[in-house]
Order: structure tokens, then C-alpha cells, then sequence
């Protein structure tokens, strides 16, 4: 089994999903080979309440990882603790700094390239050799994706001849996230021919928006934003190929259940001029792809439209090996979606959002849902989307009238607002959710971040 997290990479900029440019062919093949989910939600918007949520199956005021309490702790097993208590094999390979046993996320996993840590992930680029080597516009490197898929190559070439032990590998690519220059030349320059430097200054200008820099204008920013972050999915993509290709070296990529999905989109410009991820629940931060390529069950070719949250993995991937899910989670299997034998499946789907902690200073911004002092929660019943605030408000929309979400219709459709609260409440009431204002129920301490990992997330744009 192999589930990959392409991270930050939205839906709406791979050609599967009806973009114009060429960003993602090997996720084209993929999803041309299996079932493609055209309508997925994430639990959250930003890596580690997504990543929590993906791992125990619950959304992330259940599970307790998120702004407000930066750690995962023990209360309900993991995914990869589930597969290990079955005889399975489990490994983590991640550049992402998020996803460490320092936060709770990797319990379970049996081996993590620790390579990767010692060699700063993510946060190699921010190092004093590379800082003063993308200064001089010498810079050629990534965010550690090369390493994630040359750890995963190793292991593939390392395994037996009759595939031993059954294995669990995760891996997350983060090569779409900020700072959108930090790609290797060929796939920074896919879409544009503007100079490095400017295309630099602009990348890092999106990176101290967020902690109130002014940051640039869309006028100036939004094209070559995008341009570079479309170069980020084409290299996530090409590291992604090379995961396949390992696979079918060996022979087992028929036999392998593949998953494919992001933890969180991105917006570029659409909102208020905001670039990036975290503040706010719009499709574009967690309107996400997802993928399952597994021949023995998955029929290929299927396009699922009905709309589902990616909490349902957990059980999706249990349902594929046979193995009875834990009855802590809290979405079901998407297998009889993908194979047509239902229509029924893949909510409740939710998505929250916390208040930042001391790790992520949000500036004011004049969008009342991007406020930093409250939390959200939205709700996905068919094409209705309700989003309520710890504060008391409701934000309404009907995506299939209005999918980009320009209009709020809880003024004008009061009745349709009650309903889909009610529906909220019965909601949290079936799946033991807590009130969006209840007090922060933690497990156990969390223990103080390393500086290793805060080093490695302020390279990221999540520590000033």
C-alpha cells in the first residue's frame, strides 16, 4: 500500500479536473487507471490538522491537532498503528517538518527517513549556503522531493523477490507549497521566462504576507504566482512518476494500492489579494484532488461526482486490504463509490479551522472568513455549503449556482441556513463532535517544539 500526499496542490489546477495547462500527466494516467474523485473536501486547511485527520480518521476538533494544540497525541489509534498491529510493514518518507514524532504524527510508522530531518526537509533551502546560492540566482535545488523519492526508489529495489511482509509507505511531496521559486530550474521555468530574480522577490514577498507583510498586489503577483506554482505541481507530478515507476520495476504495481490525494489546496490572489493557505475554508484551500488506483477492486476509468471528504481514506484503505476498521472513525470507506456498488458514502463532510497559535501570527484582514480570532467550521450537504464561526455567524452558498463563492446567501435564503444548522447539529451529535466554541479538550501536554523543527517550519512561512 502506498499513500502519497501531493501537498498544496488544489484541484482546480490539474488537467483531470478541467485545467488548461499540462501540470499533471502522470496524475492524468493514474486517474484514466482508476477512480477519480472530482468533488473531494479536505478536513483542514494547513498540513497538520489535514495530516492528523488523514492518520486517525477523525476531523480535527475530534482529534485534537490543529492551531490551537500543535500535537497529536494518543487517544485514537492511527492508520499506520492499525496496519502494524496486522502484520504490516509501516514507513514514512517526508520532507514536510509538520509530519514528525516531535508533533504526534508519525506514531505507528516502524521506520522514518531520518535523512531527511538531518539534512533540514523542507527547510534545506533556507540554510546559509542555499540562501546565499538563490541570492546569486545559482539556487537549483527543492524542498526535499528529490530525497523522498530516491528513499522510496531504495526501498522498492530493497524488497524481496516475493514481496515479504505486506507494507504500508507513506510519503509527501511539498513541492507546491511556499516559496514557490524553491523548485529545480526546468520545472520553475514551465510556465514562464521571467528572470529568476524577480521571479524570487516576488515568491518571497508571498511569504512574509504572512506575517502581515504587505506582500504584492494580484495585479503584480497573480500571474507569476501562479505560473511558478503551476511549476510546483509539474514537479510534484514528476516525483510522483518516479514512485509509479518504482513500482512497476518491481513488478508489484498492479497489486499495490495506490491513493493519491493533497491535504490542502491554495489560494492564489482570488480572496482579497491573500496568497497561500491556513485563514480561511474557500474551495480553493480545501477543494482538493484524490485518486485510487487498485485493479483487483477499482474499476478504471470511474469519475465519482458525488461530493467527499478525504477523512474517508482511513477506511478506504482498510476496506482494500480487508481489514475491519477501528470504530473510532468517523467517514466510512469510498470503495463502493469508486466501484458503483452505492451511492451512498464519503461524509459527513466537514472542514475546521482554529485559531492560529504563537507559530502563525495572521494580519487583519477585511474578509470575514479570514478572521484570525475565530474558528470555523464548515458543512457539505450536495451542492449546499454552509461555514458557521465560533462568533455565531453563517456564510451560505450554492456551488452549483455560484462555485467560485462570490455570493452569500444566508440573507437571502434564511430558511436554507436553519435547515443546513440543524443538519450541523445532528451532525456532531452522530459523530461526537464537539461544539465549534467548546473548550480545547487535549489528551496530554504538548511537548515544546524542537528548535530543529522550528527552524524548519519558519522556512516554510509558519514561524516569524
Amino acid at each position: 500500500m502506498v499513500l502519497v500526499v501531493l501537498d498544496t496542490v488544489r484541484a482546480g489546477n490539474l488537467a483531470s479536473y478541467g485545467y488548461g495547462r499540462p501540470t499533471s500527466p502522470e496524475i492524468d494516467r493514474l486517474a484514466a487507471e482508476g477512480a477519480l474523485f472530482l468533488d473531494a473536501t479536505s478536513p483542514s486547511t494547513w498540513s497538520l490538522p489535514s495530516h492528523a485527520s488523514l492518520f486517525t480518521g477523525r476531523y480535527p476538533s475530534s482529534h485534537g491537532a490543529h492551531g490551537e494544540h500543535q500535537y497529536l497525541d494518543a487517544r485514537y489509534p492511527t492508520l499506520a498503528q492499525v496496519l502494524e498491529r496486522r502484520g504490516y510493514e509501516t514507513f514514512c518518507i517526508t520532507a514536510n517538518p509538520w509530519i514528525s514524532d516531535g508533533l504526534g504524527l508519525t506514531r505507528g510508522f516502524a521506520w522514518q527517513d531520518t535523512s531527511l530531518r538531518e539534512q533540514g526537509g523542507a527547510g534545506q533551502g533556507f540554510s546559509f549556503i542555499h540562501r546565499l546560492l538563490d541570492r546569486l540566482g545559482l539556487q537549483d535545488g527543492d524542498k526535499g522531493g528529490d530525497a523522498v523519492a530516491a528513499s522510496f526508489e531504495a526501498w522498492a529495489r530493497g524488497r524481496p523477490a516475493d514481496g515479504g511482509r505486506p507494507a504500508f509507505v507513506f510519503l509527501n511531496f511539498i513541492e507546491a507549497h511556499f516559496p514557490y521559486h524553491l523548485l529545480p530550474r526546468d520545472s520553475l521555468f514551465t510556465f514562464t521566462d521571467r528572470p529568476y530574480g524577480e521571479l524570487r522577490g516576488i515568491s518571497i514577498d508571498l511569504v512574509g504576507q504572512q506575517f502581515g507583510g504587505k506582500g504584492r498586489s494580484v495585479e503584480e503577483a497573480g500571474a507569476p504566482a501562479r505560473d511558478m506554482y503551476d511549476g510546483g505541481i509539474v514537479y510534484s507530478n514528476l516525483l510522483l512518476q518516479r514512485v509509479v515507476e518504482a513500482l512497476r520495476e518491481q513488478g508489484t504495481l498492479d497489486r499495490t494500492v495506490l491513493i493519491v490525494l493533497a491535504d490542502h489546496g491554495e489560494i492564489l490572489g482570488e480572496r482579497g489579494g491573500f496568497f497561500g493557505h491556513g485563514p480561511t475554508l474557500y474551495r480553493e484551500a480545501v477543494g482538493v484532488p484524490l485518486l485510487v488506483r487498485y485493479p483487483p477492486r477499482i474499476p478504471a476509468g470511474v469519475r465519482v461526482a458525488q461530493p467527499v471528504s478525504t477523512l474517508g481514506v482511513f477506511a478506504t484503505i482498510l476496506d482494500l486490504a480487508e481489514i475491519e476498521a477501528p470504530p473510532t472513525l468517523q467517514v466510512g470507506s469510498l470503495v463502493a463509490l469508486a466501484t458503483g456498488e452505492s451511492q451512498d458514502g464519503g461524509g459527513p463532510i466537514l472542514s475546521e479551522l482554529h485559531v492560529f497559535g504563537e507559530l502563525r501570527p495572521e494580519s487583519p484582514r477585511p474578509d470575514p472568513q479570514m478572521k484570525a480570532d475565530r474558528r470555523y467550521r464548515l458543512l457539505r450537504e450536495g451542492s449546499l455549503k454552509l461555514v458557521v464561526t465560533s462568533q455565531g455567524e453563517s456564510f451560505f452558498y450554492d456551488l452549483a449556482s455560484d462555485p467560485g463563492e462570490t455570493r452569500n446567501l444566508a440573507a437571502e435564503r434564511p430558511a436554507d441556513v436553519v435547515a443546513m444548522r440543524a443538519r450541523l447539529a445532528q451532525v456532531q451529535e452522530e459523530i461526537g463532535l464537539p461544539a465549534i466554541d467548546a473548550p480545547i479538550a487535549a489528551g496530554e501536554d504538548t511537548p515544546e517544539l524542537d528548535a530543529a523543527t522550528r527552524e524548519r517550519l519558519r522556512a516554510l512561512g509558519y514561524a516569524d
